[in-house]
């Protein structure tokens, strides 16, 4: 039986920028990032 992995982690409140990729970030069909409709695309990408 799968278990959910779940992973709690802290970011910085001075990397805003990160945080805004973070909770803006949009799903496509295939499961993968839209990057069209995620704000700071390339900061998700780097973390």
């Amino acid at each position: 039986m799968a278990v959910p992995l779940f992973i709690e982690f802290f970011v910085a409140p001075r990397h805003h920028k990160l945080i805004t990729a973070l909770r803006t970030a949009v799903e496509n069909r295939e499961g993968a990032l839209d990057k069209g409709a995620t704000l700071h695309d390339d900061l998700f990408d780097a973390f």
